[in-house]
């Protein structure tokens, strides 16, 4: 159980850089890029959701407590580092 904890919050990264490759490709007109990262993402929450609902049903709680745990302080740790980034460059 600790292990598919983990194993979420590890997910939760990868989804939350994916996420932040998205929106710099969008916001910087690279389409491609764009489009590549959203399907890799979208691609990433599907084979996670079928091995979940089918191999690990058990885990379900265990896998939204660690993906929760893993995506959030890591977005808050991504929105220090950009703010951080914007008040040097100036």
């Amino acid at each position: 159980m600790i292990v598919m904890g983990l194993i979420a919050a590890l997910f939760g990264v990868m989804q939350l850089i994916l996420t932040v490759l998205v929106f710099r490709a969008v916001f910087g007109q690279r389409g491609i890029a764009a489009a590549g990262s959203l399907l890799i993402k979208i691609a990433l929450y599907a084979v996670a959701l079928y091995v979940l609902m089918r191999i690990f049903r058990a885990f379900v709680w265990a896998a939204a407590i660690g993906f929760g745990a893993g995506f959030f302080p890591a977005l808050v740790m991504c929105a220090i580092l950009l703010m951080h980034r914007k008040e040097g460059s100036t």
